[in-house]
C-alpha cells in the first residue's frame, strides 16, 4: 500500500515537474517573442534619441527613418511633383507643394511651393522659389521669392520676383523688388528694374537700367540748398 502511494506520489511528482517544464517553456518562448516585438517593431531608445542603428518599423507604409530624416534640400523633399526624365507633359500643371521638371512640360506651371526646372518647359511659371538649372523656357516667370539661374539656363520672357542671381541667358524684361545679380556670365537682353544692381564683369547687358528711388538716400542730401 505505502509502495504504492509513494509510486502514485512519484508519478503526481513527474506529472507537475512536467507540467511545470511546460509552463516555462511557454514563458520563455513569450519572453522571445517580447523582446523581438521590442527590437524590431518599436523604436529602440537610441533611434528615438537620434542614435545609430535604425529598428524596424511598426507601421510598413512609412519611409525608412522618416521621423529621423533631417529636412530635405528644396525640391526633393516627400511630396513633391515630379516630371521625370523622360517625360513629356502636354497641358498645364498646378500642383499644392513643390515642383520638379526634368522632362519636358508644354503648358503653364504653377506651383504653391518651390520650383526647380532641369528639363525644357513652353509656358509660363509660377511659384515660390524658382530655380533654373540647364534648362530652357519659353514663357514667363513669376516668383513670390527669388530666381537663380545658372550658366546653362536660358529663358526668352519676362521675370518678375523678388530677388534675382543670374549666370544664364535672358531675352526679356527683368522687375525685381530688391535685389538683382549678374555673374561672369550671363547674359541679359532686355530692361532691368531692381532696388539694387550688381554686375560682375564679363557679364552682358543689353538694355536700359532702373533702379527704384530709396527714400532714405534721397534724404540724405536733405530739401534743397538754401541761399
Amino acid at each position: 500500500m505505502r509502495q504504492a502511494m509513494k509510486e502514485l506520489l512519484g508519478l503526481v511528482g513527474v506529472g507537475s515537474e512536467e507540467k511545470q517544464d511546460e509552463v516555462d517553456l511557454e514563458e520563455a518562448r513569450q519572453e522571445v517573442a517580447d523582446t523581438m516585438d521590442k527590437q524590431f517593431f518599436q523604436p529602440s531608445a537610441a533611434s528615438e534619441m537620434g542614435g545609430a542603428g535604425q529598428p524596424f518599423l511598426s507601421d510598413p507604409m512609412r519611409g525608412a527613418g522618416e521621423d529621423d530624416m533631417p529636412e530635405a534640400a528644396p525640391f526633393i523633399r516627400p511630396g513633391a511633383t515630379v516630371i521625370s526624365a523622360g517625360t513629356s507633359l502636354f497641358g498645364d500643371l498646378r500642383a499644392e507643394g513643390d515642383v520638379e521638371v526634368l522632362g519636358k512640360l508644354k503648358g503653364n506651371l504653377e506651383a504653391t511651393g518651390n520650383v526647380r526646372i532641369t528639363g525644357k518647359v513652353l509656358g509660363d511659371v509660377k511659384g515660390g522659389a524658382v530655380t533654373l538649372a540647364g534648362c530652357a523656357i519659353q514663357g514667363n516667370i513669376t516668383a513670390t521669392a527669388s530666381v537663380c539661374l545658372d550658366e546653362g539656363a536660358l529663358v526668352v520672357g519676362d521675370i518678375l520676383a523678388t530677388d534675382l542671381e543670374s549666370g544664364g541667358k535672358v531675352k526679356g524684361n527683368l522687375q525685381i523688388a530688391r535685389s538683382a545679380s549678374f555673374l561672369p556670365k550671363a547674359v541679359l537682353a532686355g530692361n532691368v528694374s531692381a532696388g539694387m544692381i550688381s554686375i560682375c564683369q564679363g557679364a552682358q547687358i543689353q538694355g536700359a537700367m532702373r533702379i527704384a528711388e530709396d527714400p532714405e538716400t534721397n534724404s540724405l542730401f536733405g530739401d534743397g540748398l538754401e541761399i
